[in-house]
């Protein structure tokens, strides 16, 4: 989750020299975060086929490596239509990856309260978030934006290996493969039901805050920058929305259970 936090905001503390260098608009620059988006309202469904018919660890392990393998073309795209699908196929591998993640947690947990295991792994993509956000500028400062987008790359392919090998360990023993359907009391039908709904309700609600969000830490920094604040300075409070959900998830998550 560390690597999906630094992989989608890497581009925010970069965007001015990404901008100087390719000659990009702040609507392109605004397009690079969408596009890496738009995978996760399409490829949904599917990639939580996938993870019941192949396992977490087989689809969260491939997709970690495609999306630091995505980062890595981007890093060395000379145009901005490859950069595009270049950051597009990044968003295809975080769609795999996060939901085989967020279904291990909870078989790894299964039977047991989940608040907090919960809140332990939803706080790692705010902290990657505030952690890159506060990193990238001064190094993309120092050596270019696109040895950001490399160093961010091969930490994606570092974080697939080392999920591949973690998960091996800790999903030994665990059913993997296609889920089986357990035959439901019919009294559990209309349980099911009004859960679904509540899933809709809270997906719509988690739209809203990441349209907010993601909107403002795209073009925070690029602004802060032109009131005349440092490189420094301009990274550390863009990423001050991040603080809150970095260090309060596991309590979050008790609170919750």
């Amino acid at each position: 989750f560390l690597a999906v936090g630094f992989v989608f905001h890497f581009v925010p503390p970069v965007l001015p020299a990404m901008i100087e260098d390719l000659g990009l608009s702040h609507g392109q620059g605004g397009l690079l975060m969408s596009l890496y988006a738009l995978p996760g309202l399409l490829l949904s469904f599917a990639g939580g086929w996938l993870a019941d018919r192949f396992g977490e660890r087989v689809v969260g392990g491939l997709g970690l490596a495609v999306m630091g393998a995505g980062t890595l073309v981007l890093a060395q795209a000379g145009n901005f239509p490859l950069i595009l699908v270049a950051r597009t196929v990044s968003g295809v591998g975080v769609v795999l990856a996060v939901i085989a993640m967020q279904r291990m947690v909870t078989r790894l947990f299964q039977g047991r309260p989940l608040g907090v295991p919960m809140g332990v792994s939803g706080s790692a993509i705010p902290l990657g978030i505030l952690v890159v956000l506060n990193s990238a500028g001064p190094v993309a400062a120092e050596h270019g934006w696109r040895d950001v987008a490399s160093r961010v790359g091969w930490f994606g392919l570092g974080a697939a290996c080392v999920f591949l090998g973690a998960g091996w360990i800790l999903m030994r023993g665990q059913a993997l493969g296609r889920a089986v359907r357990q035959e439901e009391d019919p009294a559990a039908e209309g349980t099911r039901k009004r859960g679904m709904r509540a899933i809709w309700i809270v997906g719509v609600v988690w739209f809203c805050a990441n349209g907010a969000m993601t909107a403002f830490m795209t073009f925070a920094p690029d602004f802060f920058l032109d009131l005349g604040m440092g490189i420094k300075a301009t990274g550390l409070t863009a990423s001050v929305p991040m603080w809150a959900a970095a260090l309060l998830g596991p309590v979050s998550g008790w609170l919750a259970d």
